[in-house]
């Protein structure tokens, strides 16, 4: 599969290299496997996160949007981790960022 150009195929086999498109209930670190025959591979253990980032709405109607964008990237990628610090006037959102 490229960017520009994509072939369907009806079976994958060992040694072929696929991409799926449209899974549903699917996240970074999940294993596809055959329900017969289940492979359990070891989880990925990622290093703390060296970097932190603070970022502050404008509005509360940005403050939303922002904190649901945020959370569909957390949820992709294992490195990103999020937390809001409320004790504050307005709300802070202070993501913690890995370069892997």
């Amino acid at each position: 599969m490229h960017a520009n150009d994509r072939e369907d195929v009806e079976e994958v086999t060992t040694g072929d290299i696929a991409a799926i498109v449209g899974l549903k209930g699917t996240t970074t670190g999940n294993t596809l496997s055959d329900l017969n025959n289940p492979i359990i591979l070891e989880s990925i253990t990622f290093p703390e996160p060296p970097v932190s980032i603070a970022i502050e709405p404008k509005t509360k109607s940005d403050q939303e949007k922002m904190g649901l964008a945020m959370q569909r990237l957390a949820e992709e990628d294992p490195t990103l981790e999020l937390k809001s610090i409320m004790k504050r006037v307005k709300p802070l959102l202070v993501v913690w960022v890995s370069f892997i």
